[in-house]
């Protein structure tokens, strides 16, 4: 084992070294810690040798873009999504991991994708990150009582709506 000693002079105290010799900075000492009982000498173990102080290698993420969009639903894997782009709305088959890591599941829910890049080692790298922006449970569906103008607009646009498809 090995002990860093430090000797230091009270004041009014005189110091003398055994020997003659130098006060020491450093000794391996295997045994009971006796000289700490003796005034201004402290024992310490040491560290071992001193390492310098590593710097995390995360490298630093730049945001290129956030985008707004809605989970519309699963298809195997992947997920169908809608992003409002220019005042329309865009369809993307993205991957379903991507949605499920961000916790980003209940159909129709909102979220943020951000687009990033970093550079680690002098390599590009690319990716994006997904985050909802309002969570399942903040959300409820509940059945509303149409006044009777409102059943009237309604069974009218259900009506057109089904002869468009034929």
């Amino acid at each position: 084992m090995s002990f860093n000693v430090s000797i230091s002079q009270s004041a009014g105290a005189s110091l003398s070294t055994a020997g003659g010799g130098n006060s020491y900075s450093t000794i391996s000492y295997s045994g009971s810690t006796e000289a700490a009982s003796y005034p201004g000498i402290g024992i310490r173990p040491d560290g071992g040798e001193r390492r310098a102080a590593k710097r995390s290698t995360s490298p630093a993420k730049r945001v290129i873009r956030r985008l707004h969009g809605f989970f519309i639903q699963e298809e195997g894997q992947e997920a169908r999504v809608a992003f409002v782009e220019n005042d329309k709305l865009v369809h993307y088959f993205l991957p379903l991991k991507l949605f499920r890591e961000g916790d980003v599941t209940a159909e129709n829910q909102p979220f943020e994708m951000d687009e990033f890049e970093a550079i680690v080692e002098g390599v590009e790298m690319k990716g994006y990150k997904v985050r909802p922006s309002a969570f399942p449970r903040d959300s409820r569906i509940e059945p509303i009582a149409l006044d009777t103008r409102s059943e009237e607009n309604l069974r009218f646009v259900l009506e057109r709506a089904k002869n468009a498809e034929d």
